[in-house]
């Protein structure tokens, strides 16, 4: 059970570190490789919390905060708390420390969280030129 679970973190590892390398190599802005679209842009037409992400993820890796801050806001400041889990995942996985983060065990953050990404989405879809920033350039 143990090699199979240290298979699984070696697996996920790479995949991890392969898909870091892929969108550091390729823009998915205009790249020869077709990304695939949001779902919910391509068949709703209306903008997710996610979208642009792709191109923003790929900014950051290049060092262009204030580009990705343009595709997706939201998520380039949520990274601090994306980082934070992912040193409780090392953490706990590499080497069995389990790291409580209370402010992800209070159940308000959470509720407020979720409430944050409702609203960005409703905002990201009102046409109105204030707004604009808040959507990704096409």
């Amino acid at each position: 059970k143990d090699n199979r679970r240290r298979l699984i973190i070696v697996g996920s590892s790479i995949l991890l570190l392969a898909g870091v390398v892929f969108y550091y190599r390729f823009n998915p802005a205009g790249s020869e490789i077709p990304f695939p679209p949001c779902p919910s842009r391509a068949i709703l037409g209306v903008y997710c919390p996610g979208c642009g992400s792709q191109r923003a993820f790929h900014q950051i890796l290049h060092g262009h905060w204030k580009d990705a801050m343009r595709y997706n806001p939201v998520m380039v400041l949520m990274l601090p708390l994306a980082a934070v889990l992912v040193v409780k995942w090392i953490l706990f996985y590499f080497f069995g420390i389990l790291w409580r983060v209370r402010l992800f065990e209070n159940n308000a953050f959470l509720y407020a969280l979720f409430c944050l990404f409702i609203l960005y989405m409703i905002l990201r879809n009102v046409h109105i030129p204030e707004l604009d920033w808040l959507r990704p350039p096409e």
